[in-house]
């Protein structure tokens, strides 16, 4: 991923690159209570659909994961 750094819009890059991860923060808390709940779902009543949903969420994490180099 090219970064490019641009000295005269630092400061207010910073501040929202802070207010975004903030963001990400939260999105991930509730991703984990609704996961710890299995995103809603009834266990007898799960399907092919739900299969694919999860598989979806699974590789788009996956995704995120690999370009922020996290293991």
């Amino acid at each position: 991923m090219s970064r490019q750094k641009n000295e005269g819009t630092q400061p207010e890059a910073l501040q929202r690159f802070l207010a975004t991860v903030g963001e990400i923060q939260l999105l991930l808390d509730a991703m984990r209570e609704a996961a710890d709940n299995r995103f809603g779902t009834e266990p007898e009543k799960v399907g092919w659909a739900d299969l694919g949903d999860a598989q979806r969420v699974l590789a788009g994490l996956k995704e995120i994961r690999a370009m922020w180099g996290v293991k």
